[in-house]
């Protein structure tokens, strides 16, 4: 169920493209992910500087695309995209019955479930030791849902890295942050066909923003439910959680790219500014 009463966020992205080289290079085109129309009831881009045009790939992503032309040696361009947006919150269902894995089509399964390395194997034999013994017979998927959540609860310990891992190696390691209980949960979800998919974005903490991820699986009887294991949100979101990104076919999205033309040995760079985008809540 969609609340309708969203929040409406202000967010300030700020980015630097800087030539390194010793030469000029030319046609500099930077693209910086902005927003998920899926997961959005409202979106716009209230300024840009320089000017940069709006391009949405085939899973809803939208970017932003700057053409910066020619850049001088050791010269730095700052790019900056100023957003208004209000994020879907999902409120939690009222009932129970999500279906079974028996309902989810096989054209779903087959666009959804896909194992895809190096972050979802979900053809590990190791997932699926782990999986059989989480569910055993179990074919209901609220209670499919249920168990992954609880296990993941107690399994991961809670730790942030600056790197992402992946199912394997935190089924390893058992320790991680929104990345490894995402991505083991989807991980897990596939394996047992029951489609999901990654979301990254902010969550708005007052004072404390931080980048998060989490996960979308599909109950059949129902339809995509947001699963956030890391802060323990089950099959809901709240007015805080703002996506940026549905990660589905494709399992890694970069946030930011650069293309350009120059001669042997050009280094253009493109970082952010800071490693948090500015946020404020407007209503």
């Amino acid at each position: 169920m969609i609340d309708n009463g969203s929040p409406l966020f202000h967010i300030s992205f700020l980015f630097e493209v800087k030539n390194f080289g010793r030469g000029l290079v030319k046609e500099v085109l930077a693209k910086i992910q902005l927003y998920t129309s899926h997961g959005v009831s409202k979106a716009r881009i209230l300024k840009s500087i320089p000017k940069c045009r709006e391009f949405k790939d085939r899973q809803g992503n939208v970017f932003g695309l700057f053409k910066l032309g020619i850049l001088k040696p050791k010269a730095v361009q700052v790019l900056r995209v100023d957003l208004e947006i209000s994020p879907k919150v999902v409120l939690p269902p009222t009932s129970r019955d999500f279906g079974a894995l028996d309902d989810v089509s096989f054209f779903t399964k087959r666009k959804y479930c896909r194992p895809l390395h190096p972050f979802w194997t979900a053809d590990s034999p190791e997932v699926s030791r782990y999986v059989c013994s989480i569910i055993g017979e179990v074919r209901d998927v609220y209670e499919i849902f249920r168990r992954f959540f609880s296990f993941l609860d107690g399994f991961i310990f809670r730790e942030n890295l600056r790197t992402r891992r992946g199912a394997l190696k935190t089924l390893e390691a058992r320790y991680g942050d929104c990345d490894e209980f995402s991505d083991l949960f989807i991980t897990f979800c596939r394996a047992v066909g029951i489609p999901a998919r990654r979301i990254t974005g902010l969550f708005a903490r007052p004072n404390n923003p931080a980048n998060h991820a989490w996960a979308e699986a599909l109950a059949p009887k129902i339809g995509w439910l947001p699963f956030d294991p890391a802060l323990r949100f089950f099959a809901c979101s709240t007015p805080l959680h703002i996506p940026r990104k549905l990660e589905a076919t494709n399992c890694e999205i970069s946030d930011f790219n650069l293309r350009y033309k120059g001669q042997k040995g050009a280094n253009v760079k493109i970082y952010p500014v800071n490693m948090k985008p500015k946020i404020k809540r407007i209503s």
